[in-house]
């Protein structure tokens, strides 16, 4: 079959299109449309950089442009998706300058990720994945990924599954069945065999893995304790006995440095923490610290460099018969040589002084507490004891008027430490 010769192209395009024959007579001659077409293509060709070099530049972006970079080419692609990519953004992430708070609106529910700085403005706002459980649902969140159970829901609403989900990307994984859910207590428990159980999760640096930790109290002084690893995808079963422990919080859990904690309360009914390490599968039980002739409230724990921080209200009756509340922290210090552990009184501030309200919402990344000062957030210096303002105006960024919580006593969001994660992205 013969080809047309370029002078019947030309002239055919002559002829139907006069207007733009005068415009370039250098567009008639091959040569010349063949050097303007290779230099168009030259320009729109993305340098081909050596892979360690494209996966350092990578690394160092947000996750939001970390997944648009993820369509402009496959072999991009292919890069991001890779385990050993995955890894290197992991450990990148310890050291990223850019410090992020997660917070739960306790108002309707919602998670926000803010920029830990003054103000805290909105860096992203998380919605719910068809499958997820969206109300009422036990949660804790670790290194980008956010556990998520409704476990310990009552009646119908109940389900022992089990979910790890990053939010960031939007996409999460079903675990498989806790081996100990057959122990999960139902009903209300008796005082003649008190039963209960709880749910830990949280990442160990050591290892690069994520762990959830389920531990059931079966029987009079014993408990089971299954801990879930991510990379190996399995639960492994641990037993301790002569753990007399009455009931524990399911509701406050702060996991640090690999290890688990629980608030709860011993046999004689004073308060303790109970500690999983998961490193060394050792479980030990911590006295509170001995405040006698107080009256306490609103006691919780919150994480603190690499052990906890033990949170509460104490209210005192002064020479004029005037009750005062204060707060106390007291972190949690181990020695490493006897190994045991001991409380340490780190800050006091008076609430009726300072005019605080409520219990400590949260942890900032550089470990001070986060207080609620009428409709303002505050922090404390835990070097020089002093109050910084943080947040003004909290109230705008809900939907609901929340002016009665001075009478209730009621928080109005739940703070914690946020890091971006790529993890889940090569599931499908």
């Amino acid at each position: 079959m013969l080809k047309p010769s370029f002078k019947l192209l030309t002239r055919k395009t002559s002829y139907n299109y006069p207007k733009f024959r005068r415009r370039s007579s250098l567009r008639s001659t091959p040569s010349v449309d063949h050097d303007v077409n290779l230099m168009v293509k030259k320009q729109r060709i993305i340098p081909e950089l050596p892979v360690e070099i494209l996966a350092e530049i990578l690394k160092r972006l947000q996750v939001k442009y970390i997944l648009r970079c993820m369509l402009v080419q496959k072999s991009w692609y292919h890069l991001i998706k890779s385990p050993l990519f995955l890894k290197l953004h992991l450990e990148y992430e310890e050291f990223i300058t850019h410090k992020y708070l997660f917070f739960e609106n306790y108002f309707d529910g919602t998670f926000t990720v803010r920029y830990d700085d003054v103000q805290c403005e909105e860096y992203c706002k998380f919605r719910h994945l068809p499958g997820l459980p969206t109300r009422h649902f036990w949660y804790l969140t670790s290194n980008g990924l956010v556990c998520v159970s409704r476990m310990f829901n009552k009646g119908k609403t109940c389900n022992p599954i089990i979910y790890l989900w990053n939010p960031l990307i939007q996409k999460y994984k079903t675990l498989p069945d806790s081996p100990l859910r057959r122990f999960i207590p139902l009903g209300r428990p008796t005082l003649k065999k008190r039963k209960w159980h709880a749910l830990a999760f949280g990442f160990v640096p050591e290892v690069s893995d994520y762990v959830v930790v389920h531990i059931v109290k079966h029987c009079m002084d014993s408990v089971m304790i299954g801990v879930y690893s991510l990379n190996a995808d399995s639960w492994k079963i641990r037993r301790h006995d002569d753990v007399t422990i009455l009931s524990v919080r399911h509701d406050n859990v702060v996991f640090n440095n690999g290890a688990a904690f629980w608030l709860g309360l011993n046999l004689e009914g004073r308060g303790t923490v109970m500690c999983f390490d998961t490193k060394t599968d050792i479980l030990r039980v911590i006295s509170l610290p001995a405040l006698a002739n107080y009256e306490l409230g609103n006691p919780v724990i919150h994480p603190s460099g690499q052990s906890i921080a033990y949170f509460t209200e104490v209210f005192e009756d002064d020479e004029s018969e005037d009750e005062e509340s204060f707060l106390d922290m007291w972190v949690l210090e181990d020695d490493q040589m006897n190994e045991e552990s001991s409380w340490v009184k780190k800050m006091r501030v008076n609430f009726c002084i300072d005019n605080l309200w409520g219990p400590v919402l949260g942890v900032r990344n550089n470990g001070e507490p986060i207080i609620v000062k009428e409709y303002n957030f505050v922090t404390y210096d835990l070097d020089n004891h002093e109050a910084n303002d943080f947040v003004s105006s909290w109230n705008h960024w809900t939907p609901f008027a929340y002016c009665d919580m001075k009478n209730n006593l009621d928080r109005p969001f739940n703070i914690c430490p946020y890091v971006e994660s790529l993890v889940l992205l090569d599931t499908d």
